[in-house]
């Protein structure tokens, strides 16, 4: 199997993450959340954050979790967590920071025990059997217990929905998502099917789970985050789309732009948040 994907490694720009924020936090699914922290020991905390990129989740989480908890973070990105000023979290033990693959067997993660494990809006980039390959490190080795969580959150669906509609939209959405799906040098990512494909890994090694929605909201006052999602379909299916199609594109492309300049476009970005834990051994 192949867990080295760096060859098409594109990194995240961090004025991205940096916007995507507020909407990802927004979205995040407080019930789900509630049980998850319920579930949790009111104790120091052992916490590994999956795919870190800009520390969103140590920035939303560090003040619902114990100040004495410790962080460990791990990104293939050495530049995007490089930039972060961890003395404003005021926790009691900095972060250690991680350069890493988190899905090679030998990453030093796997000889250390966690109590919280984290990922947001990672496994859609992601090969079912990366993930597979992920729980089963997890296993074999001593990171987790039947009393650890597992809380991957904004996971996406194959939900986008524009409005007000237009003949085209399917189109667009359905290249979109075969995109994410190409074919790359270590497989096809998971992209829209990550949730029912994380679940059947799940399954396989044994581990309860529960996922509610948190979709994404925007609406025509958010034009900058309107905007930068429809550069990600432009620039998605100018890939994939033939020359005679590129005319289609582009009068379906204006109008969008038209209607986020005008304040009439709203966005609907499907996602799940993901929930598990091991099954206990009888």
């Amino acid at each position: 199997m192949n867990t080295n994907f760096t060859d098409n490694f594109v990194p995240a720009e961090f004025d991205w993450l940096n916007l995507r924020f507020g909407f990802d936090s927004q979205s995040r699914n407080k019930d789900l959340e509630k049980k998850m922290l319920q579930n949790l020991s009111q104790n120091q905390l052992n916490v590994l954050d999956l795919g870190a990129g800009s520390a969103a989740n140590l920035y939303y989480f560090f003040s619902k979790l114990p100040n004495d908890s410790k962080w460990t973070l791990i990104d293939r990105d050495v530049d995007l967590l490089n930039k972060i000023n961890f003395n404003q979290f005021q926790l009691k033990h900095t972060p250690e920071i991680l350069h890493s693959n988190f899905l090679d067997p030998q990453c030093i993660i796997y000889q250390n025990k966690y109590d919280l494990i984290l990922a947001n809006a990672v496994f859609d980039l992601c090969t079912k059997n990366h993930f597979m390959q992920l729980l089963a490190n997890l296993n074999e080795s001593c990171t987790i217990s039947n009393e650890t969580v597992l809380y991957f959150t904004i996971n996406i669906t194959p939900q986008i929905e524009f409005l007000p509609k237009l003949d085209e939209d399917n189109i667009f959405i359905d290249l979109f998502f075969k995109h994410m799906q190409r074919e790359q040098s270590f497989g096809h990512a998971m992209g829209p099917n990550c949730v029912t494909q994380m679940k059947e890994c799940f399954d396989f090694h044994k581990f309860n789970y529960e996922s509610k929605k948190s979709n994404w909201v925007i609406l025509p006052r958010d034009q900058k985050m309107l905007f930068s999602n429809l550069e990600f379909i432009e620039n998605s299916c100018s890939e994939l789309i033939s020359t005679q199609m590129r005319k289609t594109l582009n009068h379906w492309i204006s109008i969008r732009k038209k209607q986020i300049t005008n304040k009439e476009l709203t966005l609907t970005v499907g996602h799940e948040d993901l929930l598990a834990y091991k099954k206990p051994t009888t």
